[in-house]
């Protein structure tokens, strides 16, 4: 089997039992989700949360945001803006609660399932050099992990923004503008993978445009067993 495998999502049942069993490295779900879903998530972040705070949180709606420029006590480096979003948001948006059904119905044992939950991260990587440096997560519980990519290259932004991913020190080849607005990326999550640069001769701005995503990572219910997922 191939790094990357590309399939359209009417192709789900056949296809992903068989690559995921086969440990295909990345594969892309094409329109997975409509744009106007992926609007609607990118306007609700931006909406309910404030460019001028480095930390913002509502807990009456579950949702906090961080803005994270190349902070200090992390061990890799970035620039970027997450939104954290609580369970409740699986019924608010159709593609939340897509993915965890996929998740949990392609990805997972039964004993996974009894003891895990899915989070909602959503991430803005802005023009003027949003990014992510090279980074890796444990394999379990997350297993696979996963990304919906909302923006629009070429639209939103113009250069970098695309996850690279790396098996053994080789990048896994991706054509260029192959992830499209709406796409669903699975990807081995103890892969090395890394956003390059957003636009990085723009000026810095957290408005609604660069890179937009949301990540789905697996955690466990009892936090006893819970190992953190992301890098610190």
């Amino acid at each position: 089997m191939p790094d990357f495998y590309k399939i359209e999502k009417k192709q789900i049942e056949e296809k992903l039992p068989k690559l995921v069993k086969n440990n295909v490295k990345v594969i892309l779900i094409k329109k997975f989700s409509s744009v106007k879903e992926c609007k609607k998530i990118i306007d609700f972040c931006y909406t309910n949360s404030t460019p001028y705070k480095h930390r913002f949180l509502d807990k009456k709606k579950d949702f906090w945001s961080s803005i994270d420029v190349y902070p200090s006590l992390a061990r890799t480096r970035r620039i970027f803006k997450t939104f954290e979003m609580g369970k409740r948001y699986r019924q608010k948006f159709k593609a939340f609660d897509e993915v965890v059904n996929l998740q949990y119905g392609y990805l997972y044992d039964n004993i996974l399932k009894q003891r895990t939950y899915s989070k909602f991260s959503a991430y803005q990587y802005p023009r003027g050099g949003g990014f992510f440096s090279k980074h890796k997560h444990s394999r379990w519980p997350t297993n696979y992990g996963v990304i919906l990519n909302l923006s629009k290259s070429g639209k939103d932004f113009k250069e970098g923004g695309i996850n690279n991913f790396f098996y053994r020190e080789k990048k896994i080849y991706i054509k260029k503008n192959e992830v499209d607005q709406g796409d669903l990326t699975l990807f081995r999550y103890d892969l090395y993978h890394e956003i390059p640069p957003v636009d990085p001769h723009e000026d810095l701005k957290f408005d609604k445009s660069g890179r937009w995503t949301v990540t789905f990572p697996i955690l466990y219910t009892n936090p006893f067993l819970y190992k953190r997922q992301r890098p610190r």
